[in-house]
């Protein structure tokens, strides 16, 4: 049975760099497809390290000095499961680690007693004070289906823009700002040699005409591109 997979990994940087962390967050789902009977549940058996209402989190440590924290962790609610892997400092984030957990876990039951379709990023910016457009929204299972198969999964893999973005064009010296989103769904597989997916990116702009002039420029690149002759080789006698 597959399994359907969301992964994201957080970088975290202090402001002078001299600090850096990280977090990755995998969320799986079974495919929706009758589990085998008598198929115990994750971590059955097994002591949490955290208990919120039906929410259980497991973790393990790698030996890292003091205070800083490193190593795995797992958030269970019914057959949702969430895994972490995480190295944080002890002048960072590590303080916080059981505070990161909790809150992951009320996340988790609040979604699961009340499903509220997919998130959406937001960009609460004074350079970019319009809506920015959304494209997991768009990547429905009808539009993907027919490209990838009928065994798409229902989770996505979204990529948001880090921060609000600056372009001139070549006709136009003016700098446009624009937040640039990317989301893909595919078949669920983390390996790449087996998954299949579909990749959407939107660009948004403050004003039409940016728009307007950022999908001619796009369009005149992949001419070009299409156009460029191949370099002549040579052949032996």
């Amino acid at each position: 049975m597959k399994t359907r997979l969301s992964f994201l990994a957080y970088a975290l940087e202090s402001k002078d760099g001299t600090l850096q962390e990280s977090l990755a967050v995998a969320v799986s789902q079974p495919a929706y497809v009758p589990p085998v009977a008598d198929t115990p549940a994750a971590f059955a058996g097994a002591l949490a390290s955290i208990t919120l209402g039906r929410v259980h989190a497991y973790s393990k440590r790698r030996p890292v000095p003091a205070p800083d924290a490193s190593g795995q962790a797992t958030v269970i609610l019914g057959d949702t499961v969430v895994s972490f892997d995480f190295d944080l400092k002890g002048n960072g984030s590590a303080g916080k680690l059981q505070d990161i957990a909790k809150r992951v876990m009320q996340n988790l039951e609040k979604q699961t007693n009340a499903p509220a379709g997919p998130s959406t990023v937001d960009y609460l910016s004074p350079v970019f004070p319009e809506p920015v457009a959304q494209p997991c929204p768009l990547l429905t299972a009808d539009v993907v289906s027919p490209a990838i198969g009928p065994d798409a999964s229902p989770l996505v893999s979204e990529t948001p823009g880090t921060a609000v973005g600056d372009i001139a064009f070549p006709h136009d010296p003016q700098q446009r700002n624009y937040v640039q989103l990317t989301c893909e769904r595919g078949t669920g597989e983390d390996d790449r040699l087996s998954r299949k997916a579909l990749s959407l990116t939107a660009t948004s702009f403050l004003a039409d005409d940016a728009a307007k002039e950022d999908v001619d420029n796009t369009r005149v690149r992949t001419a070009a591109r299409h156009l460029r002759p191949r370099s002549a080789t040579s052949r032996g006698s």
